[in-house]
């Protein structure tokens, strides 16, 4: 039987890699970390993927130490911050938006535990920066300037350190122990701090600018806006925060009196909830529409489990009193219009609507305005507003500002942010570099659901942390909210699409069907090779976080 040769076959001995299919494609994927939703909602700019991933890999001090890069108090922000973060998470349009604050009080609450350190970094140097107000935008500037070896003194004229943290903010939201412990453990001992002292006053602004480098104003924004009516005759009437400052307990009124609440902001419901555990009866008037009300919508919600009566629609017009005793208050009828210069809708009274409302003492929550007079003149001020450049400069030379003393929302993160910001100008300034410039931003994109492969996530309630009983917090000055447990937070953790962040899950590198996707050995970012590449796209199809995305080749 005859033999039958193979006929020749043509035999590559370099392998395929000589030929580079990537020529071949019109489209190519494009790795590119994104900023998510909530990282830019958030005031104070934390990178809230990255620090909720390491909750997620158990490594909670990582987790901490990503959120010190923008927040030295995870502790308190995590109990009282108002988490726009969490209005703009894009998982609540697939099932429930994470419990991000919850998870950033964990983290903080954890630190503590362990007793770590947050002040690492460089040798001090000689530069010496004065820091006046220890509320939140002056805690915030003194932790990064202590963090760049700044030796800082503070400068409180009240006899505790923490400005509105501590005389603001009752209990059942924000122990005073837990101010004291997290200012404490950011501060360390490598502050020089004077109590009881007002700068102005006390001690004069020339010789604070003789004695430092820089200074930084943070002195808040205490005097309260009076109520204007009656006013040759106070008794009776008392300011909201003068009445938290001591819980209640230099204001007296029998359980059976009606104590009436003016306003809409938080500090109108943290007097009323405070007067209820005072066994007081509580009422709130607001001007405007429960839509309208610039409290905290969990703030609305828990006093409204407490049983707080709100009125909308009501101003007062007149102080009642009878043998020079509160009465009440004669107040008036409101109807909504348009909007105005803030955006929220205004409000108009309607004729021949007067009404009668009894009460024996009155709490103004109308707000406050800065106390700018005992400034020096060099500063800029307008309308009782300290004026700032973006560097948070306000006129002289060394002289920065932030907080509520300046025109800025008024929230804890927010003075936060403004601390970091002057402290970072500050360094600037004093090594003669360029000027700060917060303007400038990296060129960034938010990720939407589109992007996220919800093939890759399953549906699952989000975690809630234990609370007290409406009928238990209103007996007490008990924190209302609880701290998620270590394994809640780790389940939380685990619900986050972790937008626009690779957490290098391989899922690019194992479809490829070119073998073009790699991750670098040390940084695991990864890279595509685009002589390989045909551009199937596949990779981005796959990818669950929204990092990858497609374009044309051009």
């Amino acid at each position: 039987m005859a033999k039958h040769k193979s006929p020749p076959v043509s035999i590559s001995l370099n392998g395929t890699q000589r030929t580079k299919t990537g020529r071949w494609g019109v489209m190519r994927p494009l790795f590119k970390q994104k900023t998510s939703a909530c990282s830019t909602r958030c005031p104070g700019e934390i990178h809230i993927p990255e620090f909720i991933q390491r909750v997620q890999d158990g490594d909670i001090e990582k987790a901490w130490r990503v959120i010190l890069e923008d927040n030295p108090l995870p502790r308190i922000t995590g109990r009282v911050c108002f988490h726009p973060c969490e209005e703009s998470c894009i998982r609540q349009n697939y099932d429930q938006h994470v419990s991000i604050h919850s998870l950033e009080r964990f983290v903080g609450d954890w630190a503590f535990e362990k007793g770590l350190n947050p002040l690492e970094g460089p040798s001090p140097n000689d530069k010496r920066v004065a820091v006046v107000g220890t509320g939140p935008a002056g805690i915030g500037c003194a932790f990064y300037l202590l963090r760049r070896g700044y030796r800082v003194s503070l400068f409180e004229a009240m006899p505790e350190m923490g400005g509105l943290l501590r005389y603001g903010i009752p209990e059942y939201r924000l122990p005073k122990r837990i101010v004291s412990e997290e200012l404490e453990m950011v501060l360390g001992s490598a502050t020089e701090i004077s109590k009881g002292l007002t700068v102005g006053q006390d001690l004069s602004w020339n010789e604070l600018q003789a004695q430092y480098q820089g200074i930084f104003l943070g002195i808040g924004a205490q005097r309260p806006i009076k109520l204007e009516l009656d006013e040759d005759n106070h008794e009776g009437v008392v300011d909201g925060l003068a009445f938290l400052q001591t819980g209640g307990e230099k204001v007296s009124f029998d359980p059976d009196q009606t104590v009436l609440i003016i306003g809409g902001g938080n500090t109108a419901l943290d007097v009323a909830r405070t007067v209820l555990r005072r066994k007081g009866m509580p009422l709130v008037l607001y001007r405007r529409t429960r839509e309208e009300m610039p409290a905290f919508e969990d703030q609305i919600q828990e006093a409204e489990a407490e049983g707080i009566e709100i009125r909308f629609l009501v101003s007062p017009r007149a102080i009642i009193r009878e043998g020079g005793r509160i009465k009440g208050l004669e107040c008036i009828k409101n109807r909504m219009s348009g909007a105005g210069a803030d955006g929220r809708r205004e409000f108009a009274p309607l004729e021949n609507s007067a009404f009668f409302v009894p009460g024996d003492l009155i709490i103004t929550a109308l707000g406050q305005s800065a106390e700018v007079s005992s400034l020096p003149p060099a500063v800029m001020v307008k309308e009782e507003t300290v004026v700032v450049a973006p560097d948070s400069c306000c006129g002289p030379q060394g002289i920065y500002a932030g907080g509520d003393v300046i025109d800025m929302p008024r929230s804890v993160i927010h003075a936060l942010a403004s601390g970091k910001q002057a402290a970072l100008a500050i360094d600037l300034y004093l090594w003669n570099k360029e000027k700060y410039r917060p303007d400038v931003k990296k060129e960034t994109s938010d990720v939407t659901i589109e992007e996220i492969n919800l093939a890759y996530f399953e549906k699952v309630p989000r975690e809630q942390p234990s609370i007290l009983s409406a009928e238990k917090r209103t007996s007490s000055f008990e924190e209302v909210n609880g701290t998620l447990s270590r394994d809640a937070a780790l389940r939380e953790s685990s619900r986050c699409f972790g937008c626009g962040n690779c957490n290098t899950c391989g899922n690019c590198y194992f479809f490829c069907p070119d073998f073009a996707v790699h991750r670098d050995a040390k940084t695991l970012k990864v890279f595509i090779d685009e002589d390989y590449c045909k551009g199937c796209c596949v990779c981005v199809e796959e990818c669950p976080r929204g990092v990858l995305s497609a374009e044309v080749k051009k």
